[in-house]
């Protein structure tokens, strides 16, 4: 297995907190059932035809999967990421899905 990480690692809340605070919003982190957030994100992808996120991966973030303690292979730091494309960070929805299908195509998310 390899961690593919960059110089800056985090676990899933201080990612969302890291996130909030670069894009300077004052909204609320509110932790929910496993079961409640898969279900909400499965109706989500239902709207946009595409799969949010699945039980694996819920599962991985509860594990704190998201945060390893290894030497980084990247050298992109996140915060240097987000504060560069802060002006568009969140405002395009890339279909995964879609992605899959049509590798050449650009993410029209940042």
């Amino acid at each position: 297995m390899v961690n593919a990480i960059g110089p800056e690692t985090f676990t899933y809340l201080e990612l969302a907190k890291t996130i909030r605070r670069a894009l300077g919003l004052n909204r609320p982190i509110i932790p929910v059932p496993p079961e409640l957030g898969y279900w909400t994100c499965r109706m989500i992808g239902l709207f946009v035809r595409d799969v949010v996120i699945t039980r694996q991966e819920i599962r991985g973030l509860m594990e704190g999967r998201l945060y390893v303690d290894a030497a980084p292979l990247g050298t992109t730091r996140l915060t240097a990421w987000i504060d560069q494309h802060r002006a568009t960070l969140g405002r395009f929805y890339t279909n995964e899905i879609a992605r899959r299908a049509d590798r050449f195509s650009e993410y029209r998310s940042n």
